[in-house]
């Protein structure tokens, strides 16, 4: 079987430079990333028809993922699902959260941005290049959108990392959202997984990148 395409796609108010880091990490590993527009023009790659297609999303970019297309293996870095609580999904985030961040974002996109972006780990956020309509549409994706049904539709391989101190995502939703068997938690780690540990999340995707051929 040829050799698997990444496909990286990013998280709500980051671009396809957070994958820099886990990028320099992998070896003889070919990538390309999905620009969800969040800080300019969003952009999709065209992707081949004759060779297997991994979707590796980071938090938000993973529930995108999941509604693009079937793929022949996913990866969920600090990802998700379904992000809010509701019927059957206690361990999700609260909406009001989303609500208040939407109701500020028209008005003072780099305060809500930048502050989002320091709740993840991000110490110094640049909040000079938003897009803020595209902003609120992912907010909206994120209050909205229950991709448990794919998830479970989902026939290839899968593998999710998480983090024990994620402050986004925390491990109870993880445990929550994908099965055991798939599902790595790294301890003392938050939700930059490919920022703060980018060496064991390429080594994790390694491997299950040699487990599919």
């Amino acid at each position: 079987m040829n050799r698997p395409l990444v496909v990286l796609a990013h998280g709500w108010g980051f671009a396809p430079s957070f994958w820099a880091p886990m990028s320099a990490a992998l070896r003889g590993v070919e990538t390309v990333a999905v620009d969800l527009g969040f800080r300019g023009p969003p952009s999709l790659p065209e992707l081949p028809a004759d060779r297997p297609l991994v979707g590796v999303g980071h938090s938000l970019g993973f529930a995108w993922l999941l509604r693009e297309r079937p793929w022949d293996g996913l990866v969920a870095i600090n990802g998700f699902p379904r992000f809010t609580r509701g019927e059957g999904f206690p361990e999700g985030v609260h909406p009001r959260l989303l609500d208040r961040m939407r109701s500020r974002l028209r008005e003072r996109p780099a305060e809500v941005a930048g502050d989002f972006l320091r709740r993840c780990g991000v110490d110094d956020p640049e909040v000079h290049d938003l897009a803020p309509d595209r902003l609120a549409e992912g907010l909206d994706w994120l209050a909205e959108w229950d991709l448990r049904e794919a998830l479970g539709a989902h026939h290839g391989a899968l593998l999710a990392l998480a983090g024990d101190a994620d402050p986004i995502v925390p491990e109870a939703m993880s445990r929550a959202s994908f099965p055991a068997g798939c599902l790595r938690v790294r301890e003392e780690a938050g939700h930059l997984l490919p920022w703060s540990h980018p060496e064991w999340c390429a080594s994790e995707l390694d491997a299950f990148l040699r487990g599919l051929s």
